[in-house]
């Protein structure tokens, strides 16, 4: 009987950009001032209700903050917001992660120097817009192969201007690849800076890597967020994969014939919820592979008659014998001399 297995992924959970906008939220609340976030300040409702909890507000304008303290999400805003949180005089913390401010930054300086900019990612994310929102040039977004092709074809085909391509942080490291050799062939002037966060591609590259030694994967995350179903996308080819927001979903999984497990998880995943997951799956790994009653008694009864092949296990070697499990109530011996005609 094999023994469940289940494997962590050690680069699950939360990543450095999302520790540091939580802690600028719990010390915004310890001034004892209003806190508000301008946005759901990561991707994740479990954390969104715990914040929400200790008194944190949630709201989509910054006009509703007058009286307290704003963050600014980790996924980051347009310089118009800013304009507004200043001109109102709100007293704000800004949380967006400092890769993705890296690349607001790129896009206000390729504009300013006449660059066309395309930025891989979704267009309807919050990181692709607050990006676009700090753009002094051109800028058009695309998700997938097929929208890059039909980008370069029908939109700027015959660009004078220079080409540069950026992506959103929790973007496909594969899909990256693949966009930048292809723009390679269609634009000799492209410039292309590698804007992928360090932790995301560590992070598929390891749910991979535990996928192909797994019968099924579970991805923990939030749905909404980005690089929980990019991390899900990445092991769908591999093996079963099951994206999943807390240990309470596991009883909607068939576990049947299951013995080897993966988990990994999103950026915004907490700590917390990944063990509670891998200890209900251990718990529903182990109750499976149990025998029934019957069963063990039948297989304390096994016998094998003399003549028949049968499979064993040496369990113990002695001067003169060895000891074999063949899977019957009491251990096979093998004297030395039907071994070998070699004394001693």
């Amino acid at each position: 009987m094999k023994k469940p297995l289940i494997r962590t992924a050690k680069t699950a959970g939360f990543c450095f950009g999302v520790k540091r906008a939580l802690e600028m939220v719990m010390k915004a609340l310890e001034s004892g001032k209003k806190v508000y976030c301008l946005g759901p300040i990561i991707h994740n409702r479990y954390v969104l209700e715990d914040l929400s909890g200790h008194g944190v507000r949630f709201i989509e304008n910054v006009e509703d903050a007058v009286d307290g303290i704003l963050i600014i999400r980790s996924h980051g805003v347009g310089r118009d917001v800013y304009e507004k949180i200043e001109s109102l005089g709100i007293e704000y913390a800004d949380a967006t992660c400092p890769r993705v401010r890296k690349i607001q930054m790129l896009a206000e300086k390729l504009g300013s120097s006449g660059y066309e900019l395309i930025l891989a990612g979704n267009a309807e994310h919050p990181e692709i817009k607050g990006i676009i929102g700090h753009a002094t040039g051109p800028v058009f977004v695309a998700d997938t192969s097929d929208e890059l092709i039909e980008l370069t074809e029908k939109r700027i085909k015959d660009s004078n201007c220079g080409i540069a391509l950026a992506a959103q942080t929790t973007y496909s490291p594969d899909i990256w690849k693949k966009s930048v050799n292809y723009l390679k062939r269609v634009y000799t002037n492209l410039q292309f800076f590698d804007t992928i966060c360090r932790v995301t591609v560590d992070r598929q590259a390891e749910a991979k890597q535990i996928a192909l030694r797994s019968q099924l994967m579970l991805v923990i995350g939030g749905r909404d967020s980005s690089n929980t179903r990019k991390l899900s996308d990445a092991c769908m080819p591999i093996c079963r994969t099951v994206l999943l927001e807390n240990e309470d979903e596991l009883s909607n999984i068939d576990f049947d014939g299951i013995t080897e497990v993966g988990i990994t998880a999103g950026a915004s995943a907490p700590e917390a919820i990944i063990k509670k997951v891998g200890v209900k799956m251990s718990e529903i790994l182990n109750s499976t592979e149990e025998m029934s009653f019957e069963e063990m008694l039948e297989q304390s009864f096994k016998t094998i008659y003399n003549g028949e092949k049968v499979r064993g296990v040496v369990t113990a070697i002695a001067p003169t014998e060895i000891a074999v499990d063949v899977g019957t109530k009491h251990a096979g011996y093998v004297p030395l001399n039907e071994l070998t005609d070699v004394p001693g």
